[in-house]
């Protein structure tokens, strides 16, 4: 092993722990605010109920 090589080993030990706290910290706050943002917007998540009516004949399944 070269003095590079244990000098590029060397970097990946002291960056590699803050890279991944770095990342999981990014994930815990997009959804953070992603579940903030769902909860002010829950009404318009509600489904609505369509309703159809019985008097129109339906014209697409007729199988003459």
């Amino acid at each position: 092993m070269t003095i590079f090589d244990s000098f590029l080993l060397a970097q990946l030990d002291v960056f590699a722990p803050f890279f991944i706290i770095t990342v999981v910290m990014l994930l815990c706050f997009e959804l953070s605010v992603s579940l903030r943002l769902l909860r002010q917007r829950q009404p318009t998540l509600l489904p609505i109920a369509i309703r159809q009516q019985s008097t129109v004949p339906d014209k697409h399944h007729h199988n003459d």
